[in-house]
């Protein structure tokens, strides 16, 4: 079995190197631009497994009614969350 370390920050360049062969990738300004919500758990505050599950980002914002599945690493199941809970802005 091959062992794959992955670094917190990979370049655009690095990922044009992994894909950039096989797939249409982006410009370069779009990798840039990063995202303007990130919609984690809510309930990260009381999880006993101090997990803060991601569910999505986005640059657009989804309505505060919307619901999203977030994929929890402690029960490993989905658990429903409404948007408006779960985002976070992100400032970069």
């Amino acid at each position: 079995m091959e062992v794959v370390i992955i670094k917190e920050k990979i370049t655009y360049g690095e990922l044009i190197g992994m894909f950039g062969t096989e797939f249409e990738m982006p410009p370069l300004g779009d990798y840039m631009k990063g995202d303007e919500i990130e919609y984690r758990c809510p309930y990260h505050s009381k999880c006993p497994a101090n997990a803060n599950c991601f569910a999505i980002g986005t640059p657009k914002v989804l309505h505060e009614d919307d619901v999203l599945n977030i994929k929890c690493r402690l029960c490993d199941d989905k658990i429903p969350v409404y948007a408006r809970l779960a985002a976070n802005r992100i400032l970069n």
